[in-house]
């Protein structure tokens, strides 16, 4: 899926989530190719400049919210992209 759905009209991603998120699911995803695993939230806010592990979760949330990003809960890297960067930062809009 290359959009999301708001108020039931198709939006591209890129419409619906924030540079800052973005490079949130980029670091993610590029953390995750290169070491087999997640990384923690200290490791994340390192490579983004980010203080706090509020800092931190405060991005992840909205991506949680919008079903771009999963975890289990109570678990140490866990954090999954749901969709490869490279299909939120160039989706087209799709029609029915």
């Amino acid at each position: 899926m290359t959009c999301a759905i708001m108020k039931g009209v198709r939006v591209p991603w890129r419409d619906v989530i924030t540079p800052a998120q973005i490079r949130m699911l980029a670091a993610i995803q590029h953390y995750r190719d290169e070491h087999g695993y997640a990384p923690t939230l200290r490791e994340l806010g390192q490579k983004l400049g980010i203080v706090s592990a509020n800092g931190v979760r405060s991005l992840l949330q909205p991506l949680k919210r919008k079903g771009l990003l999963t975890d289990v809960p109570g678990q140490y890297r866990t954090l999954v992209p749901l969709y490869r960067i490279e299909e939120v930062t160039h989706a087209k809009t799709t029609k029915e």
